[in-house]
């Protein structure tokens, strides 16, 4: 479960009703929480102030994993 879908349930409410507070649409937000698509920018800013900040910007950014062979090719490349 996404962190948006949990909010959305804590917060009872529905896709659609969520998509309005956000200014998008039914589908996109159904696409959001089965990981189908990322959004925007502008998109994921308005999620995490409509949210009050419980689904932050940074969270559908995927994490950086960091190790030797990633540490090696930056050194290449400087």
């Amino acid at each position: 479960m996404t962190q948006l879908q949990s909010y959305r349930q804590r917060a009872k409410l529905r896709q659609s009703e969520f998509a309005q507070l956000v200014g998008s649409t039914q589908a996109t937000i159904s696409k959001l929480e089965s990981g189908g698509v990322q959004p925007s920018l502008d998109l994921a800013v308005r999620i995490e102030r409509a949210t009050s900040g419980a689904v932050p910007a940074t969270s559908w950014v995927p994490e950086v994993k960091t190790g030797k062979a990633q540490s090696s090719q930056q050194e290449d490349a400087a």
